[in-house]
């Protein structure tokens, strides 16, 4: 009986070089919630405490906070970005829909006290 000779890929036998990847790690930055349903929605994905029609939105919103490490960091185009005055002097906000802002406060790199208001 004839032993069969062993087929080897090609690619087998290229010798190996080293191969280095770049990897970056972002921590997340959101503190502390002020509104039970968001935390909810960016922890778990739970959309009982949000409006099903701000679900892409909210997602793109806490997306970009997660990775902010200043509030001026969340300017995008279209998030009418503002700072807020009086007694949410030090807050900032970027729209999500019609009256329906994501309100925050960093303190250092972190996002802090992140609520989703109707301000009507």
């Amino acid at each position: 009986m004839r032993k069969r000779a062993q087929k080897t890929a090609p690619f087998l036998l290229a010798p190996l070089h080293p191969v280095s990847y770049r990897v970056t790690l972002y921590l997340v930055m959101i503190k502390t919630f002020a509104h039970k349903g968001l935390e909810a929605f960016h922890q778990k994905g739970r959309k009982a405490g949000i409006q099903a029609i701000h679900e892409k939105r909210l997602r793109l919103i806490l997306g970009l906070l997660d990775v902010a490490t200043r509030p001026e960091d969340m300017n995008f185009p279209g998030s009418d970005f503002h700072g807020l005055s009086g007694k949410l002097a030090g807050f900032s906000a970027v729209k999500v829909n019609g009256n329906w802002r994501v309100v925050f406060r960093f303190e250092g790199q972190d996002a802090y006290d992140v609520n989703y208001v109707d301000y009507h």
